[in-house]
């Protein structure tokens, strides 16, 4: 694989020659390594920095430059050196990077700026939802039969989020190949291409990337991926075809939830397509990409089961239920009484406390009076509920009342929160459990996708559909053979 082909989710290396900024003669050979599931490493054949200074220690560099076997720049971008040996006849170290860019040089982390940047997430294709090919069958005549398929450019989808001085826009991509004389192959896909106003630095675009493949895992309820990503540091003027050439460098680094399986979604799997939303898909940016540090707890806790699938039930259905919490106070809010008129009730409360109680007993009574001003549990549901309608939450527990199964639901929270015997038999069973945590998941679904400006009666449509409406089947003990 040369270096123009490099992505974030295949195996990658190359050799080439790496070097302190601050010492452009004292160059070093070295092997670079860069593994999904891990960090960028390169193997030095000796240490980077003057060797005269005596380098003692392990030290961490802003920036490393380097240059490939094919004389492609690169920027190893966060650098530390991890180990050192000296054998019998030469000093080698490791270095290991957090990024690193093929393609460019920078001197400092104040100087990696970018104009865009250019992504392509998994099943973005399947999503999106376009075809470009078109076939053809010629059979009216047996001598001149005919075959032919053809490939039509589709154009860009661009939305402008002005408030957010950036554009987003989805843009294919079409490649072909093969020996004429026996195969041919024909490949198209997508991407998305994130503009700023303006140049920003790394972390601003990497941040955008990962809420918008959030995003598409809300979307598709799969977990998503980013696999290439490749980011514009400049242009300049190409004399023969007196036309500007936009500078393109790839960016490798390990991304989280990286070892989630990740598998083809075929598109009527797809819930939220984007032919079903494309009415409301600005609205949807501009709320997703403006809130989602005001739902990022939430957005984590919902996201957390998609991406790991072998997490256990009671962790799933325990999560669900902080995540719903939050939303409610970060959406609805509200309170029994403010938090001034409360500290006279508290102080009372505390008054109250007997002093024969133990230091440590009396410090966790008043942990928990501190905010006894707050809705409870089933309050909080309660109002979640109101907010998709009660109709809507029948259908969510495939029939079951909403009130007994909130009312179960906060049983059981309180049984697995303090193990109160007492409380055993109002609580769910594994089996009852695991259809709660599907009514539940798609209970916050709905409710964050009201927020982003999606109607609770598309989303519903859309879930019927695509058939995740339907209970899940739990399978135990009893059920083998």
């Amino acid at each position: 694989m040369n270096e123009r082909e490099a992505s974030l989710v295949e195996h990658f290396e190359v050799t080439g020659l790496w070097w302190d900024p601050s010492t452009p003669d004292a160059k070093v050979h070295g092997r670079l390594v860069f593994d999904p599931h891990d960090d960028v490493i390169v193997d030095l054949d000796g240490r980077l920095g003057n060797p005269r200074r005596g380098l003692m220690g392990h030290r961490a560099w802003p920036v490393v430059h380097g240059e490939t076997r094919n004389e492609m720049p690169c920027s190893l971008v966060l650098a530390e050196e991890q180990a050192t040996s000296i054998g019998p006849r030469m000093q080698t170290s490791r270095v290991r990077a957090r990024f690193c860019l093929l393609g460019c040089r920078f001197d400092s982390l104040q100087e990696i700026e970018f104009v865009s940047c250019t992504a392509e997430c998994s099943n973005l294709t399947s999503w999106l939802g376009r075809r470009p090919f078109d076939e053809g069958i010629d059979m009216v005549s047996k001598a001149a039969r005919s075959y032919s398929v053809s490939y039509h450019e589709l154009p860009d989808v661009r939305f402008s989020l002005p408030d957010l001085g950036f554009t987003l826009r989805f843009s294919s991509w079409f490649s072909c190949g093969g020996e004429s004389h026996h195969e041919a192959e024909m490949r198209h896909g997508e991407s998305v291409i994130i503009r700023p106003k303006r140049k920003q630095s790394l972390r601003w675009f990497l941040d955008r990337l990962y809420e918008f493949r959030h995003l598409l895992t809300l979307l598709m309820m799969e977990p998503s991926r980013l696999e290439k990503v490749q980011v514009q540091y400049g242009s300049h003027r190409v004399p023969t075809i007196r036309k500007m050439h936009k500078d393109y460098a790839t960016l490798l680094f390990r991304q989280s939830y990286n070892d989630c399986a990740i598998q083809d979604v075929p598109e009527f799997r797809i819930p939220f397509r984007y032919p079903s939303i494309k009415t409301h898909l600005k609205h949807v940016l501009a709320h997703w990409f403006g809130h989602y540090d005001r739902l990022g707890s939430v957005l984590g806790l919902f996201l957390l089961p998609i991406y790991n699938q072998h997490l256990n039930i009671e962790f799933r259905f325990l999560g669900l239920l902080q995540a719903l919490e939050a939303l409610h106070r970060s959406t609805v809010g509200g309170a029994y009484m403010t938090p001034d008129l409360y500290q006279d009730v508290r102080k009372r409360f505390e008054s109250s406390i007997p002093s024969s109680v133990a230091k440590d007993h009396k410090n966790a009574l008043r942990s928990r009076i501190k905010y006894g001003y707050e809705y409870s549990l089933r309050k909080r549901l309660t109002e979640l509920a109101e907010v998709v309608t009660r109709g809507t939450m029948y259908k969510l527990t495939d029939g079951e009342d909403p009130k007994r199964f909130l009312r179960r639901v906060v049983d059981t929270r309180n049984f697995l929160t303090h193990y109160d015997e007492s409380s055993r038999a109002a609580s769910m069973s594994p089996r009852e459990m695991v259809k709660a945590n599907h009514s539940l998941t798609l209970f916050l679904m709905l409710l964050i996708l009201h927020e982003i400006r999606v109607p609770v009666d598309l989303a519903l449509d859309r879930l019927e559909e695509s058939g995740l409406l339907r209970p899940p089947h739990f399978i135990d003990r009893e059920d083998l053979p």
